[in-house]
This record gives structure tokens, sequence and C-alpha cells, in this order.
């Protein structure tokens, strides 16, 4: 999946969005939470947030990412 900037992101339909996030992190749950969370105000932002609900995965999430 190509690169999308932030801006563009936050226009994308929920399924997309969670698609861009899945090329990240294949966990659901995790796709789920980053897109609901939009909009970020930064990339940072954006990054705090997936790295909080990578944390909050169980292991079975984290083996499926």
């Amino acid at each position: 999946m190509p690169a999308v900037r932030l801006e563009e992101f936050h226009g994308l339909p929920v399924e997309a969005a969670e698609r861009v996030l899945a090329a990240c992190n294949a966990a659901p749950r995790f796709a789920r939470e980053v897109a609901a969370a939009r909009p970020y105000g930064s990339v940072a932002a954006l990054a705090d947030r997936a790295e909080a609900v990578a944390r909050g995965l169980s292991w079975d999430e984290v083996e499926v990412a």
C-alpha cells in the first residue's frame, strides 16, 4: 500500500483507513481503534495512539500482527 499523507488518511472511509493501518499491524483491533480516533493533530499524535493501542494488544492479537 502506498504511503498516505495525514490529511488524506483523515479523509478516507473507515474501511480504507483500516486497510492502510493493517499494512503496519494486521491485528483487527489495532486498525479499528487507531482509525476510530481520527482526526489526529499530527503524525506524532497518530504514532502515539498507534503505540498505545499496540501495547494493549493481547498476545493472540500480537501473533496476528
